[in-house]
């Protein structure tokens, strides 16, 4: 008798426990979707800013829809503007070119996890006139979709768009339906639930119509088992399309973009689990052959240059003030849009012409880089110097622009503020360089975006003393001393430049400007390029931006020989190379070795092997170096808006500031890197 009670209790206490489990399991379940729907509030208010600026300029004869969705909008930064612009805008286009394909056949247009995405009503006022074949299924969790319907019905526009409302019938109701009309209807559906997203399929869509799948990011939380699930049903439909965009990790988890939107999701406790199984674009390939027989993947920046044509990249630009290309570009790496089809289906990209990739070897004397461990420099597009034994860093983008001026001990890591004399107004993009005299010039710079300065500033002891000023002004320029400090070379495209503008000499002890006339070959205008003396009047020069619509790179790099007397810099094109294209890199040399430091690469975000690479003038071969193990995974570089110094201690450098705005998710700065080479 007494075992028997033994048992029961023990068996109450497990029924217990397992009751106390699945009630916690309930909780979380319920906890974590709420957090994702919670992705569709900040989502939706970011896609409204863009419509605020955007739409309204882009096609201006289109009603403004987000706006029934949120009614006070909020103005994000140009970087998170564009980002979510070319987002939404790749979306509509690729869903445009599939409609456009098929005029003669019914359309679903099925958007998985739509939130308040008002992307229905924007096609089917485009669509207007033809708008007969088309049908779009908003799907996602019930209680969203709920609040979703109650602002439509506050909305007459949005109901005037939607042909005849019609009555829900009884089975509707029981698959989910909220809302229906010829055009529009509204499904309530957790998509874990596949056996009512099969239902809900296999009651809406026809199987001689072509059904258009589009997943912005809603399948990213789901775990992959599940989210392959929506795309194994999906998939089985005839005539499917499937767009999905998600994250990916071109590198790894620990370049600084991706680390800082990892923790993002994590914090927000809706962390991205596909990107786990499926980091890389061929993952993605891989995932999508199981079900379709023809598949495209881009990522976000490949969507802005093969969908966006030049006119629309044109008024884009016209829009708000932006000078965060790199910011822009890095984002749009970690992001892409795949479409899949299994119907006879042409491409809906136009062709790409893309550079080789160089051929590698390992550098025999690899670098070192160790961190300073003691400074922190949350700074960026500063200007950096060796003055008297220390670095002199000047003015930049904290969370404002400063003039501040900052000395750091490179061998203590102190960093100490100075207080100077009449100093320059605050502003960024800017050089100081070192100078005859023990003095340091700095030039030009900008404000706001395209406000340039064309002001010259010496430094002597502790005071600026202004000195002649730039023909027009100078940003994203490059700068090194020439012949001993007696003069300052500038390289840069500035306002109303002309071709023999763009080389500028500063002679010290005249304080005067010269226009250096380019000859044998012409170097482009270009920004954001990395110059660098190889001899007392020779040098080399890479990369940079020759235009900031598309944006157009420099992929060559020039060898010059300045002659002062006759006022002309000999240029010479040495080689082209896509590891040249790079925008903000900083350089130096010895022995003919070309140390290529940092930069943003169009094509691909560089990694712990190309952060830091040699080019051999004289063989013309690359090498990779190692940017360390340990460094990468705790304290990988953000290799934007940096300064490079070299150190009078031999083969040494030292990379200062840097960091940049990743999308939405917050900033990442640079530690203070010390390079030994």
């Amino acid at each position: 008798m007494k075992e028997t009670n033994k048992s029961s209790a023990r068996d109450a206490s497990i029924a217990a426990a397992n009751r106390k489990k699945i009630e916690k399991d309930r909780r979380k379940k319920q906890y974590d979707d709420l957090q994702v729907q919670g992705t569709n509030n900040s989502s939706i208010v970011s896609k409204r800013s863009v419509e605020l600026l955007y739409s309204t300029k882009l096609q201006p004869e289109l009603t403004t829809w987000f706006k029934f969705f949120v009614p006070k909008g909020k103005r994000r930064s140009p970087a998170i503007n564009r980002g979510y612009w070319i987002r939404m805008e790749s979306i509509k286009r690729l869903v445009m070119k599939i409609i456009n394909n098929n005029p003669t056949k019914k359309i679903n247009i099925i958007n998985l996890g739509c939130g308040f995405d008002p992307l229905p009503f924007q096609l089917l006022e485009i669509y207007s006139e033809t708008r007969d074949h088309l049908c779009f299924l908003d799907i996602d969790y019930p209680e969203l979709l709920d609040n979703k319907l109650e602002l439509i019905k506050k909305s007459p526009e949005v109901l005037d768009i939607l042909d005849d409302l019609q009555e829900i019938t009884k089975e509707e109701l029981e698959l989910g339906m909220k809302l229906k009309s010829a055009n529009y209807k509204i499904l309530g559906c957790d998509l874990k639930n596949e056996k009512l997203y099969q239902e809900q399929l296999e009651s809406m869509c026809e199987p001689e119509s072509v059904s258009v799948f589009i997943a912005e990011v809603s399948l990213a939380y789901m775990h992959h088992q599940d989210a392959n699930k929506i795309i194994d049903i999906s998939s089985k439909l005839p005539n499917s399309h499937f767009l999905i965009l998600e994250q990916i990790l071109p590198v790894d988890k620990h370049h600084s973009f991706a680390k800082k939107m990892l923790y993002h999701f994590e914090h927000l406790r809706s962390p991205l689990k596909c990107v786990e199984h499926y980091p890389k674009i061929e993952n993605q390939r891989e995932r999508f052959s199981q079900w379709f027989h023809f598949i495209e993947i881009h990522d976000l920046l490949q969507n802005w240059n093969l969908l966006i044509d030049a006119d629309t990249k044109g008024k884009v630009k016209q829009i708000e003030e932006f000078d965060e290309w790199e910011e822009f570009i890095v984002f749009c790496q970690h992001y892409t849009i795949v479409h899949a089809t299994n119907q006879d289906s042409v491409s809906l990209y136009q062709k790409q012409t893309i550079m080789p990739p160089p051929k590698f070897t390992v550098d025999p004397t690899p670098i070192e880089v160790r961190v300073d461990e003691n400074t922190s420099l949350e700074l960026k597009f500063a200007a950096s110097a060796l003055h008297h034994g220390k670095i002199i860093i000047h003015g930049g983008l904290a969370q404002t622009r400063t003039n501040q001026v900052l000395s750091y001990d490179y061998i203590t890591g102190q960093t100490t503020p100075l207080e100077t004399i009449n100093p320059p107004s605050a502003r960024m993009c800017h050089t100081v360089t070192p100078i005859a005299n023990g003095q340091l010039l700095m030039v030009g710079g900008r404000g706001r975006p395209h406000q340039t300065f064309a002001d010259v500033y010496k430094l002597t002891d502790n005071a600026w003393v202004q000195m002649k000023s730039l023909p027009n002004g100078r940003s994203r320029h490059s700068a090194v001393s020439v012949a001993n400090g007696n003069y300052v070379l500038i390289c840069g495209d500035g306002d109303g430049c002309e071709k023999d503008d763009i080389f500028q000499m500063y002679n010290v002890e005249q304080n005067t400007w010269i226009s250096l006339q380019q000859e044998h070959e012409v170097i482009p205008p270009v920004s954001s390029s990395s110059m660098v003396m190889t001899g007392e009047y020779t040098g080399v020069i890479y990369g940079g931006m020759i235009e900031d619509v598309t944006p157009e790179i420099n992929y060559s790099i020039y060898e010059f020989e300045i002659n002062i007397a006759n006022h002309q810099i000999r240029l010479t094109k040495l080689d082209s190379n896509l590891q040249f294209g790079r925008i903000g890199s900083q350089s130096l040399v010895k022995e003919n070795k070309l140390y290529v430091i940092g930069g943003i690469l169009k094509e691909k975000p560089t990694d712990r092997f190309d952060s830091i690479i040699t080019y051999d003038l004289i063989r013309k071969q690359f090498s990779s170096t190692d940017f360390g193990s340990d460094i990468w995974t705790h304290r990988s570089p953000t290799m934007i808006g940096f300064n490079l110094v070299t150190l009078p201690d031999q083969n040494q450098a030292c990379i200062v500031g840097g960091g940049g705005v990743c999308y939405s998710f917050g900033s990442s700065y640079n530690s203070i890197y010390l390079i030994k080479y």
